[in-house]
């Protein structure tokens, strides 16, 4: 992945992908109901090809290169394979003491519920990186999310991407004046940091709030969208796939395997 010179958020990725077309209520929907089937399976194979799946379909067809994807699912693989570890291993107690084991039994449960969690992740991460977040803002409004969870969703995920930037800035300032040469000056440089950092903080919430006050906010924020047809096509693909993981699923089930 390139290094850039300033964030991206995920809304650079869902701009510039060719997905942006579909209709974001059919991608939701559709995102969703491969993430239940995922949930649902109790085989990993079916969690494997909607990670496979999702991610073909986000890579192939929505034009986000499979490096930049895959530093992507990084982050929360991290988290979700940590997880994993600590599923796996049982504690116990016997005459001797207390004892930590892995057995075959916990180790299965624990690949099971990874991969389940990577395949819902994958289907996610196809709508996050194909629709604009005031598209998926829209469609929770049309189907009656109360308002104020969605506007704090909304300003919730503008903040956080703005405070990165602030955050990268102070970092960089902080490296041109050797301020992470040492453990010790890191370990100072760090509490500076994260002081600076609830101040300028505070200063830009006001600044925004202003903001939106300068263009006539009343409590109530409003977004606008365009209409999008359902396109044949991305119904055919949303078959194929939901189709070939039933299919997946009904194999084994057939055949009784958990793989």
């Amino acid at each position: 992945m390139k290094k850039h010179v300033t964030v991206y958020t995920i809304d650079y990725y869902a701009y510039r992908s060719p997905l942006r077309k579909w209709n974001p209520m059919f991608k939701l929907f559709f995102s969703f109901f491969v993430l239940v089937l995922c949930l649902l399976s109790g085989h990993m194979a079916v969690s494997l090809y909607s990670m496979a799946a999702m991610a073909a379909l986000t890579v192939i067809k929505g034009k986000v290169s499979l490096r930049e994807y895959m530093v992507l699912l990084l982050i929360p693989a991290t988290f979700i394979l940590l997880s994993g570890c600590a599923i796996a291993v049982e504690m116990g107690k016997n005459q001797q003491g207390w004892y930590l084991i892995i057995t075959e039994e916990s180790l299965m449960r624990s690949l099971s519920i990874s991969l389940k969690a990577l395949g819902a992740v994958s289907a996610l991460y196809m709508l996050a990186l194909s629709t604009p977040v005031h598209e998926i803002v829209g469609v929770l409004q049309k189907l009656k999310i109360p308002k104020v969870m969605v506007e704090l969703m909304n300003l919730m995920y503008r903040y956080v991407f703005i405070l990165s930037e602030v955050q990268r800035q102070i970092k960089t300032a902080a490296e041109c004046r050797l301020g992470y040469r040492d453990f010790r000056t890191s370990c100072h440089t760090f509490g500076n940091s994260l002081g600076s950092l609830f101040l300028i903080a505070m200063k830009k919430a006001g600044h925004y709030y202003d903001a939106m006050e300068a263009r006539c906010y009343e409590g109530e924020l409003q977004f606008l969208g365009e209409e999008k047809p359902i396109h044949k096509g991305g119904l055919a693909i949303a078959g194929l796939l939901i189709g070939g993981m039933l299919v997946v699923w009904y194999f084994c089930e057939r055949r009784g395997f958990r793989l």
